[in-house]
């Protein structure tokens, strides 16, 4: 009989030992798992991040290529009126009224063009 108590201890011993390395391993595998996700959730926000301070820094260009271009609208129509605060007063009426155009009649139609240009870069 000692021989039969031999084998299950044994026996009892390998099975441990087997479900403390499944689970050791099943553990190092979950850690893997996580630590990868971790890491792309990294990449993907960098990415984002890239994406939107480069569309910040041509957003700025194209704003002060839109100013100089007001600018030089302005001083033209004043040099063709022969006063030169009339080009600035006309390119400052336009401005003005497509921004309160804008403001009063297109709200919600901007909301959701820029709503959908995150969401369209977000799941790109």
């Amino acid at each position: 009989m000692s021989n039969l108590d031999e084998k299950k201890q044994a026996l009892n011993k390998k099975v441990s030992s087997l479900i403390e390395n499944t689970v050791s391993d099943t553990y190092s595998d979950i850690h893997d798992i996580f630590t990868a996700k971790i890491e792309l959730a990294k990449l993907e926000l960098t990415e984002q991040l890239a994406d939107i301070l480069a569309k910040i820094i041509i957003l700025i260009v194209l704003l002060i290529a839109g100013l100089y271009l007001v600018s030089a609208l302005a001083i033209f129509i004043g040099d063709i009126s022969g006063y030169s605060w009339l080009g600035y007063l006309l390119i400052s009426l336009v401005i003005f009224i497509v921004s309160i155009s804008l403001l009063h009649f297109k709200p919600e139609y901007l909301t959701d063009k820029i709503q959908q240009f995150i969401y369209r870069d977000q799941n790109s």
